[in-house]
């Protein structure tokens, strides 16, 4: 009797020691989609920063353009009224 309740022990002790092994790759597999999510989240507010910050400089170097740089105007389709607005 002392045998089978060695070997009950020896495999509760082991199907634990699995699950807690199942428990931290889960554990592990969590985190790593956690980091993955604030990366992509920082990633985006950066990327969208930049894309505000290169418009807005676009759109003041326009705006100073002098009357007498058409060719720079026309190189904004934008910065022409549109057609049947003049």
């Amino acid at each position: 009797m002392g045998r089978q309740h060695r070997q009950g022990c020896t495999d509760e002790a082991i199907a634990r020691a699995e699950q807690a092994e199942r428990d931290q790759q889960r554990q592990a597999m969590e985190a790593a989609v956690a980091e993955r999510t604030r990366i992509a989240r920082e990633l985006h507010d950066i990327v969208s920063h930049s894309i505000s910050v290169v418009t807005i400089q676009t759109q003041a170097v326009h705006r100073r353009l002098r009357p007498d740089q058409t060719r720079e105007a026309e190189a904004w389709p934008r910065s022409r009224p549109p057609r049947g607005n003049s």
